[in-house]
């Protein structure tokens, strides 16, 4: 009924925006959102793709539109978020807060003390399958969903599409593989002009041939292949913990899907990778067996982190590399010896 009464507001303004996060997940929910709100007629102002830590800088647009936020952990902004229009977000990532106000409306499953895990991608399709036919796209909430690893909690969703087969092999679905190549462009063309190429895009097997997500999936493969190579070179190997940890210098996305790879190769060690984006360090960390809860530990020793238990990232200055290997070390031996 929340829901049903934010659009019914927003529908008769003309100051919708969509702030949505710049991964995978981000863009094809927000996809799924503007397609939604196409057919119930609700005009959008603008749609803006950042990352999380980024996401201060947009705080003065809420002030001034209304708006929903896709797939971005906004918690901590609570404060700032008080003097708002009206918002609704819909997100995945393990609430620090119950934000839902008079102004906010806050769609996250875990707020119901569930661990479960459901993409945003597919929480929007099913939240906004509740008020329209929305079939016609169902495979762009397929895609985002496997795209950002959603599986046990999601078969409803995409159990008819990917059947008998595990969570580690669902990247090998075509649904993955297109996942895994919008993921690649956006590293070099930017998470707004995948996303309108997404929303262009009318099928699975057109964006599987689409020349520009391919072409610029090309180009972000030969800078991979080059990071990883620097991954092994720089690699640290703490073995009484099984932490392997090594930076690399890319100033782009892939530090994340390089932490996720390996991590998949060796499910039993904790990887993180410190990645050099100029002015800060950017940390990628994965852990599939997710002994310790990487998202706590992001939070608890880095200047902005967070995360899900098995992925999660943070930001650190330059000054602080040192005193943050020392934690992490630390904190990993606090967390197994409980185990």
């Amino acid at each position: 009924m929340k829901v049903e009464n934010f659009l019914d507001s927003v529908k008769k303004s003309d100051n919708l925006i969509i702030i949505y996060d710049d991964d995978v997940d981000g863009i094809f929910s927000s996809t799924i959102v503007e397609k939604a709100l196409k057919k119930l007629k609700i005009k959008i102002k603008k749609k803006m793709a950042i990352g999380v830590n980024k996401f201060p800088n947009k705080i003065v647009e809420l002030k001034e539109h209304n708006a929903i936020i896709l797939d971005l952990a906004v918690y901590e902004y609570h404060d700032e978020l008080i003097d708002t229009k009206k918002i609704l977000i819909i997100d995945h990532h393990p609430p620090l807060r119950n934000l839902n106000s008079e102004k906010i409306i806050l769609i996250n499953p875990m707020l119901s003390g569930k661990n479960v895990y459901q993409p945003t991608s597919y929480l929007a399709y099913k939240l906004f399958s509740e008020f329209i036919n929305l079939r016609d796209i169902e495979w762009l909430a397929v895609t985002g969903t496997i795209g950002d690893y959603g599986f046990e909690d999601c078969k409803d969703l995409i159990g008819n599409y990917v059947k008998d087969i595990t969570k580690e092999k669902i990247m090998k679905t075509k649904y993955g593989r297109a996942s895994i190549i919008v993921d690649g462009a956006v590293a070099i063309i930017g998470a707004e002009k995948a996303a309108n190429i997404v929303s262009k895009t009318k099928s699975l097997q057109d964006l599987l041939k689409n020349k520009q997500f391919n072409s610029a999936f090309k180009k972000y493969y030969k800078l991979y292949v080059k990071a990883k190579k620097l991954f092994w070179k720089n690699l640290e190997e703490i073995k009484e913990i099984g932490l392997m940890i090594s930076e690399i210098g890319t100033k782009s996305r892939m530090a994340g899907s390089i932490a996720t790879e390996i991590s998949s190769k060796y499910p039993h060690k904790i990887v993180l990778v410190i990645d050099d984006v100029g002015d800060k360090y950017r940390i990628h960390a994965r852990y599939q067996d997710g002994k310790v809860h990487l998202g706590e530990l992001m939070r608890k020793i880095c200047l902005v982190g967070g995360g899900h238990r098995q992925a999660g990232g943070g930001v650190i200055k330059h000054k602080d590399l040192s005193a943050f290997k020392r934690n992490v070390i630390r904190e990993i031996k606090r967390e197994t010896s409980k185990i």
